[in-house]
């Protein structure tokens, strides 16, 4: 089986002197890179071809449904007759992307090109068997269904209307955890990084709140790490929620966060990759956050922690 995998670049305007191509094999891949105008011929678009070939029939296994994950979503194959082969097709798409995700990255840095952090739009992917017949496969964007919901209650819409009028704003904390969340698929060392400031800087900015005179220390002094904060100076807050000192924060929660900051200095030290569940480790992050939220006097919050979080800061 041969496999194609078509990428367009995320660059930002680039100029070529004129259009080229190059091809050329790495890691059993056949690699095209080519640089042609935009329909407006201002700037020029760089795409990104791979092709290698799947001989193994150990591959050649049913998936149950035709349906097979990649990185970048779900391959679908319509075609009952040809459900056998997601994934062989799996297996050709992985192999290519490894080394298409590398000539992308190394791109960008030979030749200094902006763009947004994914390295790639526009894919597309095909499969052709030994016999010169196409398979008709879909390639759907990957997506998170049972993380991303959410649930507005009865006259919740009025609630944020108050907060609103009130002058409060989303803390930052929320909007860093945000952007982690937002790049836990295309960027996971910098959601992790990102992430773990989210924590530290909402527990700051609580103290901050609560004990507005040492504001300044905490904006101007470096702080001690988060575990010790969160062990030693959290139970001593006086929060605006009746939360003993010592249930403060979960053990659950506390055991995550705790990971993931050894996880990251792992990262900005070491250029490593996360080791844990990123994932569970982005939820563990905002319901820490949701639980600060509570602290500063949001009692709205609470009913978006999970039951397991409520049920340790209220003991048994």
């Amino acid at each position: 089986m041969e496999v194609t995998v078509r990428h367009t670049l995320n660059a930002h305007f680039v100029e070529a002197e004129a259009p080229s191509t190059v091809q050329f094999q790495h890691e059993a891949v056949s690699v095209s890179v080519a640089t042609t105008s935009t329909p407006d011929g201002a700037f020029a678009a760089i795409t990104c071809i791979g092709v290698t070939h799947i001989d193994d029939d150990e591959e050649l296994n049913d998936t149950g449904g035709g349906i097979a994950w990649t990185s970048s979503g779900l391959v679908m194959l319509s075609d009952q007759r040809d459900q056998r082969y997601a994934r062989a097709v799996v297996a050709g798409f992985q192999k290519i992307e490894r080394v298409l995700k590398q000539v992308g990255t190394v791109l960008r840095w030979r030749f200094g090109l902006s763009g947004y952090d994914p390295v790639f739009k526009d894919t597309t992917v095909t499969a052709q068997l030994a016999n010169g017949r196409s398979l008709d496969l879909h390639l759907v964007p990957q997506s998170a269904m049972g993380d991303d919901r959410a649930n507005i209650e009865q006259d919740g819409l009025s609630a944020a209307a108050e907060l609103v009028t009130s002058f409060q704003r989303e803390p930052v904390a929320h909007e860093l955890w945000r952007e982690a969340w937002n790049l836990r698929h295309s960027s996971p060392r910098s959601s992790l990084v990102i992430g773990v400031a989210a924590a530290e800087v909402g527990l700051k900015q609580l103290i901050a709140a609560l004990v507005p005179h040492a504001s300044s220390l905490v904006e101007n002094i470096p702080s001690p790490p988060l575990d010790t904060m969160i062990r030693k100076v959290l139970p001593d807050l006086p929060i605006r929620a009746d939360v003993e000192p010592a249930r403060r924060t979960p053990r659950h929660l506390r055991t995550a966060i705790v990971a993931a900051v050894e996880d990251r200095n792992r990262v900005v030290h070491l250029g490593a990759m996360p080791r844990a569940d990123l994932r569970q480790t982005l939820l563990a992050i905002r319901e820490f956050l949701y639980i600060l939220d509570m602290y500063s006097g949001h009692p709205w919050a609470e009913a978006l922690l999970a039951e397991k979080t409520r049920s340790a800061l209220t003991g048994p």
